[in-house]
């Protein structure tokens, strides 16, 4: 059953259309990927369903209901929460403090909003430092903390922007590992990556953007031998084996 649905999302800025008429829908607990070249409308797409940005036209569905042009606040208490390029963290806060901010979302008291928060913080590998300075905190583990935020809110549904970008090779596997363990708590995801093998690995399906239209939607094998997302996105010469 879908969980999210987008019906012809569209998005202007004047006269540049960064959201083509995007439709596609999400399965409750699947991970879908969205890929494209630079440019190609991903992040607008993120804000448009997550509230930041309010959409020109179209819908944008939350399990049934139209949350097309809410706010990100009401958008978050309705069970969808993100995160983005450059994790957003506040660095003159404790690692335990900034989770609270997210879990302040679902309960104004400080008992259980610790509680959620410890939680989510367990659940990311950043327990054992949450009474630290969050400015302390490497590049992976400020990522690592966005994410503990967004899980504080107690979502249904997760997305994530290039959680992976800039990491090892090892620091990618941790976080793949991470999330197919939250979508095992039953957590629904969208995940826009750059890192190919992460995604091909991970997404159940995929959606391709290319200058704010969706030219391709299907399985990891499907997208990666497909040959128009072959020459707008992969480069020549990719396939999946």
């Amino acid at each position: 059953m879908a969980l999210v649905e987008v019906h012809q999302l569209t998005k202007s800025f004047g006269g540049l259309v960064a959201n083509d008429r995007i439709s596609f829908t999400v399965d409750a607990g699947m991970i879908m990927g969205i890929i494209g070249p630079n440019g190609s409308g991903k992040t607008t797409l993120f804000n448009c369903v997550s509230g930041f940005y309010a959409p020109s036209a179209g819908r944008v569905l939350l399990d049934g209901h139209d949350i097309a042009g809410y706010p990100p606040h009401r958008i978050c208490r309705l069970g969808l929460a993100r995160t983005f390029q450059i994790a957003e963290i506040f660095t003159r806060m404790t690692v335990l403090e900034n989770a609270m901010v997210g879990a302040f979302k679902r309960d104004k008291r400080l008992g259980p909003a610790k509680e959620m928060a410890m939680a989510s913080l367990g659940l990311v590998g950043l327990s054992s430092q949450a009474t630290a300075p969050s400015k302390r905190l490497s590049p992976p583990e400020r990522r690592k903390l966005s994410l503990a935020m967004a899980l504080a809110t107690d979502p249904r549904v997760l997305l994530l922007d290039e959680t992976m970008a800039g990491l090892l090779p090892e620091e990618i596997a941790e976080i793949l590992d991470l999330i197919r363990r939250i979508q095992q708590g039953g957590m629904t995801i969208l995940l826009i990556e750059h890192v190919m093998d992460a995604m091909l690995n991970i997404a159940e399906r995929i959606v391709v953007l290319e200058a704010g239209k969706v030219i391709a939607i299907g399985g990891p094998e499907e997208v990666s031998n497909n040959d128009r997302v072959i020459t707008a996105y992969l480069g020549a010469g990719y396939r999946h084996a």
